[in-house]
């Protein structure tokens, strides 16, 4: 029998993928409200793709509102629980006809499409962002303008955190509490393990769209942005708990805070 060219196989995969589907379901369903059907090549980490579309394009997807830890970043190397997302993902998503909603702005500043990934199964319409936040092995994370499904995210990471699920069940009930003294010690050990750091602010920096937070020891630095802080105004001598991982080396370690919910508000830290 004859096979048929790569590309040609592809576009009546997607092609019978999406003519299954009711066009009305798109908005009627609970699924997304408009959609482009696309086939997974591979699964980079827990909230990247790899994706073909059905002309035969190859682009990279990244998950919007969602962000996992790192497998093979060129600064942050791999993270711990990183290699657990990317299973997690390649078990949702790998090898398999997807759908891609997007929101206001359709590209980050890596060229990566952005998107909120869906697929049907039984069940009904599952989306793939929400799934993994659900896991609790991601963190919530803005990018843009781009809040079209942010409450369900929200409501997803909340749940994990709330029962102690991936990153957040590493932290609970005493354990990984660390000083500013203390992980700056221990801080080569430490690197990409997800820890509650406490520090008291000596300074809060705002410049451009980032803010730059530093504890009195002046050891570690804390790297966020406005609408994380929201409405919390950190003031000198201010105790800040925070969930996160260390990253750096001997330029000075420091720690993201990309999502409002890594601010711990539980037991006291030393």
């Amino acid at each position: 029998m004859k096979r048929l060219p790569c590309g040609i196989a592809l576009a009546l995969l997607l092609g019978v993928a999406l003519c299954r589907i009711p066009v009305s379901a798109l908005a009627d369903e609970g699924g997304p409200v408009s959609a482009q059907p696309v086939f997974v090549e591979s699964v980079a980490d827990g909230d990247t793709v790899r994706v073909r579309t059905k002309n035969g394009r190859t682009e990279m997807v990244r998950y919007l509102l969602v962000d996992s830890p790192e497998v093979h970043h060129p600064q942050r190397g791999e993270e711990e629980l990183g290699g657990q997302a990317r299973r997690l993902n390649q078990s949702l998503v790998g090898g398999r006809a997807v759908y891609l909603e997007y929101d206001v702005e359709q590209r980050d500043a890596y060229g990566r499409l952005l998107a909120y990934v869906w697929f049907q199964d039984k069940s009904g319409w599952i989306l793939v962002n929400e799934r993994m936040a659900r896991s609790g092995l991601c963190l919530y994370l803005e990018v843009g303008k781009n809040r079209k499904r942010s409450d369900q995210i929200r409501r997803a990471c909340d749940l994990a955190r709330r029962e102690a699920r991936g990153i957040w069940g590493l932290v609970g009930q005493g354990k990984r509490r660390y000083s500013e003294e203390q992980a700056w010690s221990e801080a080569e050990t430490l690197r990409g393990r997800w820890i509650l750091l406490a520090l008291d602010v000596k300074k809060v920096n705002r410049k451009g769209k980032g803010v730059r937070i530093w504890g009195q020891k002046g050891r570690i630095r804390i790297d966020t942005y406005p609408n994380v802080l929201g409405r919390l105004d950190l003031r000198r001598g201010d105790r800040l708990v925070l969930l996160g991982n260390l990253a750096g080396g001997s330029q000075g370690w420091r720690m993201r805070w990309v999502d409002p919910g890594q601010r711990w508000e539980g037991p006291s830290v030393p």
